[in-house]
């Protein structure tokens, strides 16, 4: 059976042959075979990445991740976990020697979590941050001597409850160009508040989108590549600015301030 679509150009009511309704369920079909193909797909690649140790999470690991995706894409950001050579970068610009409190944003199954449970002391005290209930849960199990902490706006209350003054790192992993300007600026302003003067802020990005918006507010000291995850990565590794370069600033501006009203 042929069916037919009306459409009107210039006025004028013209039929359109769409196809049988046999022809269009079968369409049909072949795209939700598509769409129920496609995870997969995405788990016969994760089973290559993880023979070749590209990657080095449990495949019920890799599942609860591709579905916390699939519920909150946005807020995951990729669907695959980060590769032990990104994870390795992300830890790799730290003197964690030094490091007495460091905070994870975004520790979704723990790529991350598990190169910094190797470098650290055992007085070091850390905070995980997972918005994924089930993924936090696992979290908790895996490193019971570390905190999970499901919002990341509250970075400096969750500290003041753990009697923890600075964190001299924050290393993350979330998608920062996904959220919102408002969400964006309010992790960002929480990161600035809980570092000390001179910590780093570590952050991946699939893009170099957020260089502009980090640079205006750390100094930005190098940017590096990771062509072996997926997908590639670029890795942010920035300073908070030292208090006596903020005070020299304000001055400055100051003095211009005062400079201007004789001009």
């Amino acid at each position: 059976m042929l069916t037919y679509s009306r459409i009107i150009v210039n006025g004028a009511i013209v039929q359109r042959n769409t196809g049988s309704t046999a022809s269009r369920r079968t369409s049909f079909r072949n795209s939700l075979d598509l769409s129920l193909a496609v995870p997969q797909i995405l788990l016969l690649f994760f089973l290559k990445l993880h023979k070749a140790r590209v990657i080095k999470v449990s495949k019920h690991d890799y599942v609860q991740f591709l579905q916390s995706f699939i519920r909150q894409p946005r807020q995951v950001g990729s669907v695959l976990p980060s590769s032990r050579f990104l994870a390795g970068k992300m830890v790799e610009n730290v003197a964690w020697n030094q490091v007495h409190a460091v905070a994870e944003l975004g520790a979704g199954t723990g790529a991350i979590t598990r190169m910094i449970h190797k470098k650290i002391t055992n007085n070091t005290k850390v905070l995980l941050f997972e918005m994924d209930a089930s993924m936090r849960q696992q979290l908790q199990s895996s490193y019971p001597a570390f905190t999970c902490h499901a919002d990341a706006r509250c970075i400096v209350q969750t500290m003041k409850r753990h009697n923890i003054e600075q964190l001299d790192c924050v290393i993350s992993g979330l998608p920062f160009f996904n959220f919102s300007p408002e969400l964006r600026q309010a992790l960002l302003n929480q990161v600035l508040q809980a570092l000390k003067p001179g910590g780093r802020f570590i952050a991946f990005q699939y893009s170099l989108q957020m260089k502009a918006t980090l640079s205006s507010h750390f100094r930005l000291e190098h940017i590096h590549f990771v062509p072996c995850n997926f997908p590639p990565a670029f890795v942010y590794t920035c300073v908070k600015k030292e208090a006596l370069d903020q005070t020299y600033c304000q001055r400055s501006c100051s003095s211009g301030a005062r400079f201007a009203n004789y001009v």
